[in-house]
């Protein structure tokens, strides 16, 4: 996988400077691979945080639901059904 365009070592930093800041939740029950996900976001400039599964990623969007632009999860990270996220598009 490449880095995002926004942190790619050849831009100034003056253009990485001028792109939008995303607050990103994501869900992910592999240590290796919550360490990677956030350092790729955080280099690309984006706030990140961290729950180790579908449970605690409900919790924590629906704790503050306005707070998040994006929720990434792992396809295969365990969501209880009762834990169900109303997500609106963004507009």
């Amino acid at each position: 996988a490449e880095a995002c365009s926004s942190c790619s070592k050849t831009e100034s930093k003056e253009s990485t400077e001028s792109k939008p800041t995303l607050h990103v939740l994501v869900a992910e029950d592999d240590p290796i691979n919550s360490t990677i996900v956030r350092k790729r976001l955080e280099k690309c400039g984006h706030t990140v945080r961290l729950t180790g599964n579908g449970k605690e990623c409900a919790a924590a969007y629906q704790e503050n639901p306005g707070l998040f632009d994006a929720i990434l999860m792992d396809i295969q990270v365990s969501f209880p059904p009762s834990s169900r996220l109303s997500i609106s598009p963004i507009n």
